[in-house]
């Protein structure tokens, strides 16, 4: 990791349905709101990636829950104005949603949410211009640490 890199933390938000099969839950992009992405953001100083992943999660998201396990993985990109950025990840499991009136989730004007299968999630991720290989494989690993269910 260079010098220049920003470290990023984010997480694999995750429920059972009343079937007892795993939903992720996934976030439109701010830069393009038929793009739906996994909620992340930047370290701010004196915290740990791990309380920014799940800090994170609530203001983008509008979701709490737990963290289960350490971190899922990381990955390294290039942003679009060519910024390194080292992506850290870990699986969240959500207890709680909140409403679009509550103002602890900050970008509830600004993002839709979408619970998606971990299927449908990797297509769209996959179909995404350009294509979000990274969040396909966040999302495989993720679905692979899960207890087991139909998983479709």
């Amino acid at each position: 990791m260079s010098t220049n890199t920003t470290v990023q933390a984010g997480t694999v938000p995750v429920r059972r349905t009343n079937e007892g099969e795993w939903r992720v839950l996934m976030i439109s992009s701010t830069a393009d709101d038929n793009v739906y992405v996994l909620p992340k953001g930047g370290v701010e100083k004196g915290e740990k990636a791990k309380e920014t992943a799940v800090r994170e999660t609530l203001e983008e998201a509008g979701v709490t829950g737990r963290l289960q396990g350490g971190k899922i993985g990381e990955f390294e990109y290039t942003t679009f104005m060519g910024n390194q950025v080292l992506q850290k990840m870990w699986l969240l499991y959500v207890d709680n949603i909140l409403d679009l009136k509550n103002t602890l989730w900050k970008e509830r004007k600004r993002r839709e949410r979408r619970w998606f299968t971990f299927d449908e999630a990797c297509e769209h991720a996959a179909g995404a211009s350009p294509p979000r290989g990274e969040i396909v494989a966040m999302l495989r690993t993720a679905e692979r640490v899960l207890p087991s269910s139909s998983k479709k």
